[in-house]
């Protein structure tokens, strides 16, 4: 069993508080579907735990992160890709989808049983401080997940966008 922490759209923020509250969730993996905006807040979240993350349309300066990504775990079928419209004809063979850049949360399973899923943003949102994210767990072939939220104790400034 994997336990994986999904999020993305981090722009160039991490709350002290969230980076403490991520450590006690105790996740084998975080998946980063982009926008960091900075090495910098990469090399928090890897702190954390291993890192698999895609380059987000504000990751200028992070060109060695791929665009999209495909990976098998536990027996799951994975792609990520920080804008879903940008995927364009995916050629692989998966069971779960990953993107982000909306900013909001959204999960849908077609009839195939294809799991479409964004985690909203862990970073600065437009208008609300929220955290968005996504705790899933994966294990021979099955995932649970649960869509968390988190609010930081205080207001953060800057931010790439």
């Amino acid at each position: 069993m994997t336990k994986l922490i999904i999020l993305g759209d981090s722009h160039d923020s991490l709350w002290p508080d969230f980076e403490d509250h991520l450590r006690g969730r105790g996740c084998d993996r975080i998946l980063h579907l982009g926008d960091f905006c900075s090495r910098d807040i990469l090399r928090r979240f890897e702190g954390i735990a291993p890192v698999t993350a895609v380059r987000g349309n504000n990751d200028k300066t992070m060109e060695d992160l791929p665009p999209q990504r495909f990976f098998h775990l536990e027996g799951l079928g994975f792609y990520m890709i920080h804008d879903r419209r940008r995927a364009g004809k995916v050629r692989w063979d998966y069971d779960i989808f990953l993107s982000g850049h909306t900013h909001l949360f959204k999960q849908v399973v077609t009839e195939e049983g294809i799991l479409y899923l964004n985690p909203g943003s862990c970073g600065r949102r437009r208008g609300d401080d929220t955290v968005s994210y996504v705790e899933m767990t994966v294990d021979k072939g099955n995932y649970n997940l649960v869509h968390k939220t988190f609010k930081p104790a205080f207001r953060l400034g800057g931010g790439c966008r």
